[in-house]
């Protein structure tokens, strides 16, 4: 049977195939495999969108209601 048209594959089988890949991208380039950082600089700009919104509407309700902070002091030190 074909390896390659398996159902199921060895984990220990594709992690050593993971790794060697690894070792042959470290010595012909230089760099890692991956596309990790492209998913953090995608959710860092959403973040910094959905910051930028969230900043004015607080800022647009401050000025608005006339209020410094959220919270109301309830005199109980805590």
């Amino acid at each position: 049977m074909n390896l390659l048209r398996r159902k199921a594959w060895s984990p220990y089988l594709v992690g050593a195939a993971i790794g060697v890949l690894s070792w042959f991208s470290f010595a012909t380039a230089d760099r890692q495999i991956g596309i990790t950082t492209a998913f953090e600089y995608t959710a860092a700009s959403r973040e910094k969108r959905l910051f930028q919104v969230m900043l004015k509407r607080t800022l647009i309700l401050r000025k608005k209601h006339g209020r410094t902070s959220r919270r109301r002091s309830t005199g109980s030190g805590c």
